[in-house]
């Protein structure tokens, strides 16, 4: 049903044929370890927090939820349950489609900000022709991207995507 491959971002997770909306895709595993020290190794980047004491060690290669890459407009979503972390689908997830999560405002702002969020709702490539006008730095809605596009007219139109 999923399977790692190559993403725009390094590895993702992406669906092998359709998952329909609100159908539990896989779960998230790792050993379970204190919030302490979890902020003692501050380079984990796999840590899931499941509540105020404890957290997810999601980093051994055997947990395949660990590919799910972020997006700030996610196709999948995380539920808690005791201890267990599950990524179920918010909406249809179309076969080869990348499944993605939103790692929430705590790791956007640690991680994902410094850099510039990549995900396909942030990282719009204009078409060839395209002139890069205006994007903002803070994890934009994609309707605050703009472009320049000459059309084959010689005009210009401004896109608002």
């Amino acid at each position: 049903m999923i399977a790692v491959k190559r993403a725009g971002t390094g590895l993702g997770l992406f669906a092998l044929q359709d998952i329909q909306a609100g159908q539990r895709i896989i779960e998230y595993t790792g050993p379970l370890i204190s919030n302490e020290e979890a902020e003692e190794r501050k380079f984990g980047k796999y840590f899931f927090r499941v509540n105020t004491k404890w957290v997810i060690d999601g980093s051994p290669r055997a947990n395949t939820a660990r590919y799910t890459n972020h997006s700030c407009r996610p196709n999948a979503e995380a539920f808690i349950s005791g201890y267990r972390v599950w990524i179920w689908s918010k909406k249809r997830i179309k076969a080869r489609e990348e499944i993605s999560l939103d790692y929430g405002e705590e790791y956007f702002d640690d991680h994902i900000k410094p850099r510039g969020c990549k995900c396909a709702g942030c990282f719009v490539r204009p078409k060839p022709g395209a002139q890069f006008i205006k994007t903002e730095k803070e994890r934009p809605p994609i309707k605050e991207v703009l472009f320049l596009s000459d059309d084959k007219q010689g005009s210009v139109r401004v896109l608002l995507l």
